[in-house]
């Protein structure tokens, strides 16, 4: 039996599926924490489904919006009380 044929997609749809922007998902490359694109052409660049999938699962739950994550962030700055201080203006 052939093995089965491993989809590409390409940077709309893993950005897509992502909810990373440009940035950041080129970031996440450079920094060896997202799959690896693979060449398919002079300019042409795709990921394999079945990875993206996986970095998918691998991820934590629970952040459904940059607001979820700034919150999150904050919590870890401010003593885990979750909430941001600004300077009150005069």
């Amino acid at each position: 039996m052939p093995p089965p044929v491993r989809k590409f997609i390409r940077m709309p749809q893993v950005l897509e599926m992502t909810g990373l922007s440009r940035g950041t998902l080129y970031r996440y490359i450079r920094e060896k924490s997202f799959p690896q694109p693979r060449q398919l052409g002079p300019r042409l660049l795709g990921w394999y489904l079945d990875e993206i999938e996986e970095w998918q699962a691998t991820r934590p739950c629970g952040l459904h919006s940059a607001e979820d994550a700034r919150r999150l962030r904050r919590a870890g700055t401010d003593g885990g009380a979750g909430v941001a201080h600004f300077p009150r203006r005069l």
